[in-house]
């Protein structure tokens, strides 16, 4: 757990910040990647999936339609 520390000295919240910088980044270049890779199904792909959290307010949610 990256923040769960209590106490958090002044190298450690620079290397927090450095690695969940990281992340976001990284995430977000995987799925440019992605999307070029598959194209439209990966955009409806993204529509129905959090990036990083795997929450979503049920207001948010999309209805599944099961065929």
């Amino acid at each position: 757990m990256l923040w769960a520390s209590p106490v958090i000295s002044g190298d450690r919240l620079l290397l927090n910040a450095l690695f969940t910088i990281w992340i976001v980044l990284g995430a977000r270049w995987e799925e440019r990647d992605l999307i070029v890779q598959y194209g439209d199904a990966y955009r409806r792909y993204q529509a129905e999936v959090p990036m990083l959290m795997p929450w979503r307010p049920s207001a948010a949610r999309p209805s599944v339609v099961v065929h």
